[in-house]
């Protein structure tokens, strides 16, 4: 009951369709529905809601609009109620359309739907009853009872299943009255039967232009494909997808984005490229095609983009550190610092990223910003070694090198295996005149990386 106020608003505003669609600042999640609906009426009532009164928030928008749009919301009404008796398969979750057709699942035989069972169970109706007058009527008025309770909210394959169960019943003895006619070859009140059936008949085939789902559950399916490394199915897939889907540039950005998390960024820049055709201005997708341009070596290409995701404020602690690492490969250390400095820290910013900022902080001569970005990481995780490693190179820079020794001996503790704390312990050892223990931590890193001419440097310089 908490969130029937916000179902209410979904089928009822000037956008609405009939089906399902996430309302602005709501993310379609269980999570969402939670804490977003509370978030966004308190916001605009200005005070603290109880669940019952952010329910009744969004009940009051759904009647603000019926009432200065009567009209409109009759034909919508209608609409919904067309749909809730339609073929169509509208989704909520997952897409029926999908699972019974596109993949090979036992629903592609289970074929009975509301295409058989609303003209049937509309004729049914019209056959004299067995029960009782009283108890027919109960059961016949539970059918358009409940076709109006589904459309007052909105249109999903699930929301009617049990008006199809009773629909059930109906076309029971629609079929028993067909088959008694067949055998007596007397069909008493055809002309009835026959009207209720070709009407509701009509209702289920009617061409409402209804989204079934079919293309967003593809693109659910392209991303897992990726993700299983089965890239020739998945792009195989999105050429019979692309073409119907109601958002083609949100479909390649999500292409895009996965191969790109799969760590394929040469996979993700067409279809990335592709979804700025769509949409030009959408800085996550501008932030992306950034990213997989700078993991190819190409910082001077993806510098607009990502300086375009910065001004967007896309993601703005990711857009800052990808930015500030282009522009220090460009060899543009001062503007790198600058776009370091004026990074915000979000409050869903994770330790990786926190722990990244802080390590371009630290190359582009910002500690005291690294340490702003390092302390919030190793708050999220403190055994974070890369963390722990650039925060002694911080406070080193700072002139802390007490705290600064301390910080790489947990590094090093952390993360035995790491040649370079190891490496940055012995070096700021030996600038505080503790030899033996430099020599140690630098004989420690060329047992791990015999390769590093830095470690030779090191070892040959305190055996001087």
């Amino acid at each position: 009951a908490s969130h029937g106020g916000l179902n209410f608003y979904i089928g009822n505003h000037p956008q609405a369709d009939g089906a399902y669609a996430a309302p602005p600042g709501v993310a379609p999640t269980i999570e969402g529905q939670a804490a977003d609906t509370r978030r966004v009426a308190e916001q605009a009532e200005g005070r603290a809601l109880t669940d019952g009164e952010v329910s009744s928030h969004f009940y009051a928008r759904g009647w603000r609009w019926i009432r200065a749009e009567p009209a409109a919301a009759v034909r919508l009404l209608l609409r919904k109620l067309a749909l809730t008796l339609n073929a169509a398969e509208l989704p909520l979750n997952y897409s029926y359309a999908y699972w019974s057709r596109d993949e090979p699942t036992i629903l592609r035989f289970l074929f009975v739907g509301s295409w058989l069972l609303v003209p049937l169970g509309a004729a049914g109706l019209f056959v004299a009853p067995r029960l009782p007058a009283r108890a027919f009527a109960v059961w016949a008025a539970f059918l358009p009872a409940y076709a109006a309770a589904v459309a007052v909210f909105f249109v999903a394959w699930r929301y009617r299943l049990p008006l199809l169960v009773a629909l059930c019943v109906a076309a029971g003895a629609a079929l028993d009255w067909l088959w008694r006619a067949a055998a007596t070859r007397r069909a008493p009140r055809w002309r009835a039967v026959a009207a209720a059936g070709a009407l509701a008949g009509l209702l289920a085939f009617l061409p409402l232009r209804a989204d079934e789902g079919l293309a967003d559950e593809r693109g659910e399916r392209i991303v897992h494909l990726i993700v299983e490394g089965r890239g020739a199915e998945a792009e195989r897939l999105l050429e019979r997808t692309a073409p119907i889907h109601r958002d083609p540039g949100l479909l390649h950005y999500r292409v895009g984005r996965a191969w790109l998390d799969a760590g394929r960024p040469g996979e993700a820049v067409a279809p990335l490229q592709r979804s700025l055709t769509f949409a030009p201005d959408q800085g996550e997708v501008h932030l992306a095609l950034g990213q997989a341009l700078l993991r190819l070596g190409r910082a001077a290409q993806a510098r607009p983009h990502l300086e375009r995701a910065h001004a967007a404020r896309a993601f703005p602690d990711v857009a800052g550190l990808e930015l500030a690492r282009a522009l220090a490969a460009l060899g543009e250390r001062e503007a790198a610092a600058r776009v370091v400095a004026g990074t915000p820290l979000l409050a869903d910013t994770d330790a990786t990223t926190a722990t990244a900022l802080g390590v371009a902080a630290v190359t582009v001569g910002e500690p005291a910003e690294a340490l702003r970005f390092l302390e919030r990481a190793l708050t999220l995780d403190a055994g974070a070694a890369t963390a722990h490693e650039h925060r002694g190179l911080a406070l080193e820079q700072l002139g802390r090198r007490p705290e600064a020794i301390a910080a790489l001996q947990a590094a090093c503790r952390l993360d035995p295996s790491d040649p370079s704390a190891a490496f940055n312990l012995a070096l700021l050892l030996a600038r505080a005149g503790r030899l033996a223990e430099a020599r140690a931590a630098a004989e420690r890193a060329r047992t791990l990386d015999p390769s590093s001419p830095a470690t030779r440097e090191l070892l040959d310089a305190l055996g001087r």
